[in-house]
């Protein structure tokens, strides 16, 4: 029997393990939760919250007995949440209703313990014989990111969605905890400890050669953490080492860019591409515009880019246009989203070095 599923706080990556429940594998989801204080939204189709299409599925305030209702609670820190107390009341209701709860990593930091539950180790680099890369035969699709809220696990579930329906036998790592619930793994626990460069990059590479010798698949799907590039000095994203990490570890057969709206001219996209081929090994054809746009924030002390939403009625106007030689989407359209699934099925198969 399915074991039922509440999230908390919903924001538009938990929106879109809503827009892809059908893909859920042993859990149902029973509640959408957010904090009380938004209790207005309560009701509301959760597509307020990421501008996509509708979904039929709506968000439900927080309440205790809410909560009451779930088996699995999935706890994901929002970093719009400054207050954390918000965080611990739901982690107590959940502790003294026995209800098991699964963290992300980032909030198990915020909070000072290892996230839950415990991850799968890779091969390390001991185990093999001499510090070199094994091919990865199966081919590769990399969904990276330029930073937050760039709908990266949407494009994940719908390449996942897309590909599984076609028949095919896929293989996918995430970039973010909400996989196991599909029936794939997030990125090893080891990628996000402390080790250089060098050492990561062979123990990541033979984690996903263990992952296809056993799994056999026909296509393999990464979500890459991280965000390719900093914002700026002030605000790093983590400099893009992670993504260049796994990028050297398992060469891409076809890329998605997950980046922010904006007007871009096409010779910024020509950009990217050179970009991609130099520090990530790749050519990107493949543009997925979130529903969301950046400003530098200079009301903070930090400097830091500020995130704001808009909805895929503002976006798909520009997505529409003519844009060269790349494919440019919205996965939070439908039509858009199967577009982008179409010409990364193509690309592969007229790849006549790995198909």
């Amino acid at each position: 029997m399915d074991r039922k599923l509440a999230m908390f706080p919903m924001n538009r990556n938990q929106c879109a393990m809503a827009r892809h429940a059908s893909l859920l594998q042993g859990y149902h989801f029973s509640s959408f939760l957010m904090p009380s204080y938004k209790h207005p939204l309560n009701g509301v189709d959760i597509s307020c919250l990421d501008g996509g299409d509708a979904v039929g599925a709506v968000l439900t305030a927080y309440s205790k007995e809410a909560l009451q209702q779930s088996d699995v609670l999935f706890i994901a820190y929002d970093d719009v949440i400054k207050d954390m107390a918000v965080y611990f009341e739901v982690l107590n209701d959940a502790t003294q209703l026995g209800i098991e709860i699964i963290t992300t990593r980032q909030l198990a930091d915020k909070l000072g313990k290892a996230p839950t539950p415990p991850e799968a180790c890779a091969l390390t680099r001991a185990e093999t014989e001499t510090d070199k890369l094994l091919e990865i035969e199966t081919p590769v699709i990399s969904v990276f990111a330029q930073g937050m809220r760039t709908d990266q696990l949407a494009v994940e579930l719908s390449l996942r969605e897309f590909f599984l329906g076609l028949g095919y036998k896929v293989s996918q790592v995430g970039a973010c905890e909400a996989g196991q619930f599909f029936g794939f793994p997030c990125m090893p626990q080891f990628m996000h400890e402390p080790s250089d460069a060098y050492h990561k990059i062979l123990d990541f590479n033979t984690h996903v050669k263990d992952i296809e010798e056993r799994e056999q698949p026909e296509v393999m799907i990464l979500g890459v953490p991280g965000a390719i590039m900093k914002f700026g000095d002030r605000d790093l994203q983590g400099l893009g080492i992670l993504p260049f990490i796994v990028a050297n570890a398992v060469p891409s057969d076809e890329a998605i860019l997950c980046t922010y709206y904006a007007k871009y001219e096409d010779a910024y996209y020509e950009e990217l591409d050179h970009f991609f081929q130099y520090r990530l090994g790749c050519h990107l054809r493949f543009i997925n515009i979130a529903n969301t746009s950046t400003l530098p924030d200079l009301t903070t002390a930090g400097a830091k880019t500020s995130i704001f939403d808009v909805s895929s009625e503002f976006v798909m106007p520009y997505i529409n246009a003519v844009h060269g030689d790349y494919t440019v989407s919205n996965v939070l359209s439908r039509g858009s989203s199967q577009k982008m699934c179409q010409g990364i099925q193509v690309a592969l198969t007229n790849n006549t070095l790995r198909m």
